[in-house]
């Protein structure tokens, strides 16, 4: 890894970044795309990885991206700088973007102007984690929550949320 970038992965042997055996270079422009990833199944999603960011502050800008479909726009969910020393968890709440999504893409990015380098950008362990969507019929059970599923103009009372009860 570049000065101050990992020496080993967050987790096993293999890891993600701008430059492996040095600093990353001027005016530049890094991106790894990963998936396309199935959610479909998948509510309240979070888009999960460990990352260690050392870049430039205010000019050199890491960007996590997600898109559906092959082709579709990009949208930022973070973007900034790092001067990370050690892994660091990151947890992204991408459930408005991704949720029940049956093509998504990932992307890190980051684009370095023309002066100061530094050891980059580097991303282990990445995974989409939620709460599996219930099928047709399926039930939701809350098991510290008093439910009252009695009325039967929005429920049919049975103690359990069901699908398309309010």
């Amino acid at each position: 890894a570049g000065v101050g970038g990992p020496n080993a992965a967050y987790t096993g042997s293999n890891v993600y970044g701008t430059n492996l055996t040095g600093s990353y270079s001027d005016s530049s422009d890094y991106r790894l795309v990963a998936g396309p990833y199935d959610l479909s199944s998948l509510r309240h999603t979070e888009l999960r990885f460990a990352r260690w960011l050392r870049s430039e502050p205010g000019f050199d800008i890491a960007r996590v991206q997600v898109r559906l479909g092959a082709t579709g726009a990009w949208n930022t969910v973070w973007e900034g700088f790092g001067r990370d020393s050690s892994w660091v968890p990151v947890r992204l709440d991408v459930a408005s973007l991704v949720d029940n999504e049956a093509d998504v893409y990932v992307r890190f990015q980051l684009t370095s102007d023309v002066g100061t380098v530094d050891a980059g950008f580097y991303v282990d362990d990445l995974s989409f984690c939620g709460e599996e969507t219930p099928g047709i019929g399926g039930k939701v059970k809350y098991k510290a929550n008093v439910l009252d599923d009695s009325n039967p103009a929005y429920a049919n009372n049975n103690g359990a949320l069901d699908l398309n009860e309010t």
